[in-house]
């Protein structure tokens, strides 16, 4: 059956067939293919701001070199942007590089303000003053010298800071030497990650390195991975650990919560105490 148009009806209110659909999506398809740069024209800031989004999050995690490099990625694209003297001044305080810092949060507040950067302006006038730095001019007529002084606890804490750094970054290399000989399958270089006397769920330390060495095996192909991986560092020689594991071998396989205790020795890492939840 044929179907034709009543010339009367205002053609806009006729009904939206697939055939319309199809018109479309493909007009679509060819204005994102077609060279013309609609997507950058639309985001014109797309690449700044995923530089930007991603060295933030990195300086959040405590990843300074990502951190930096992004950092640096964006001051190439527009190095006059106050988010990115921001960024910078974060990094140095992360370092515990202070006066750098106080310097470059300055050169932040010293950009004329506008509706862009307002926010990014007030925000490095509130990481200035959390620095705890005096800025201190001596305006006698012999000399005008302009000199930032440092806090003491100022210091403290930034030493505190890069202290806990160093520790968490120990434990992440620890965890990550124990997963390597875990999947080795060789039973000396898995133990060595232990405290001497560990004996988990066994009833003793030698009746659980016995049980655990029946099940590593260099041909046993075990696979452990670690996701979600938190840290809590209680003091300078006790840690507690916690993570998702996934694990699997030639005939089996798991996923749950692992979490540790470990107990810094003669300067080492180690596993006093685990647990696991099966999901």
């Amino acid at each position: 059956m044929k179907t034709t148009i009543d010339p009367t009806i205002d053609p806009v209110a006729q009904p939206f067939s697939a055939r319309h659909l199809c018109s479309a999506l493909l007009l679509f398809s060819m204005m994102l293919t077609s060279g013309c740069g609609l997507y950058d024209k639309m985001l014109p800031n797309s690449e700044f701001n995923s530089h930007i989004v991603q060295a933030e999050a990195a300086l959040h995690d405590g990843n300074l070199l990502k951190a930096e490099n992004r950092t640096a990625q964006a001051r190439m694209l527009q190095p006059q942007s106050a988010r990115v003297m921001l960024l910078q001044g974060q990094i140095y305080a992360a370092k515990g590089h202070l006066a750098q810092a106080y310097n470059q949060y300055q050169m932040v507040i010293n950009l004329p303000v506008n509706n862009d950067n307002k926010a990014t302006i007030n925000q490095a006038r509130e990481l200035q003053a959390a620095l705890g730095y005096r800025l201190e001019v001596d305006d006698s007529p012999e000399v005008a010298v302009a000199e930032v002084k440092p806090d003491p606890e100022a210091e403290a804490r930034a030493a505190e800071e890069q202290a806990l750094q160093a520790t968490r970054t120990d434990i992440e290399q620890m965890l990550q030497a124990w997963l390597t000989d875990w999947q080795s399958g060789q039973p000396a270089a898995y133990f060595a990650h232990y405290v001497t006397d560990f004996k988990g769920e066994a009833a003793s330390a030698s009746a659980w390195r016995k049980a655990r060495s029946a099940r590593l095996n260099p041909q046993a192909g075990i696979q452990v991975s670690m996701t979600a991986l938190q840290i809590d560092v209680v003091d300078s020689d006790n840690a507690n650990i916690s993570f998702t594991q996934t694990y699997s071998a030639k005939r089996y396989r798991d996923v749950g919560e692992k979490m540790l205790e470990l107990v810094r020795d003669n300067g080492r890492w180690l596993i006093r105490a685990e647990t696991f939840s099966k999901q």
